[in-house]
């Protein structure tokens, strides 16, 4: 079994990288989706703090918001880290 989260996130760089650091502790890797961050050095943030595996992809500045397809393609992501089992996360919530 393999446990992935699945992140998603909207201008939440005050806090992913807490919310990513908690979540690791107890997920075998995250999958987080960036989508229309403001902070342009968010990408570096995340992938600076994790020591498990993660992928960061974005939705896309100009992307019309859908979340079906938002989350099939984080759902995607998770699957490329090799998750069996998948856990929802808030980005703005941290887990303890």
């Amino acid at each position: 079994m393999k446990l992935i989260g699945l992140m998603l996130a909207r201008n939440e760089e005050w806090v992913i990288n807490a919310s990513l650091e908690a979540a690791l502790r107890w997920c075998d890797g995250v999958a987080l989706m960036l989508d229309r961050c403001e902070d342009p050095d968010a990408h570096a943030l995340v992938l600076r703090n994790s020591h498990k595996p993660h992928i960061v992809s974005s939705a896309g500045a100009n992307a019309v918001w859908n979340e079906m397809d938002v989350r099939q393609a984080n759902l995607e992501d998770g699957r490329k880290l090799g998750g069996t089992h998948f856990a929802i996360i808030d980005a703005d919530e941290i887990l303890t």
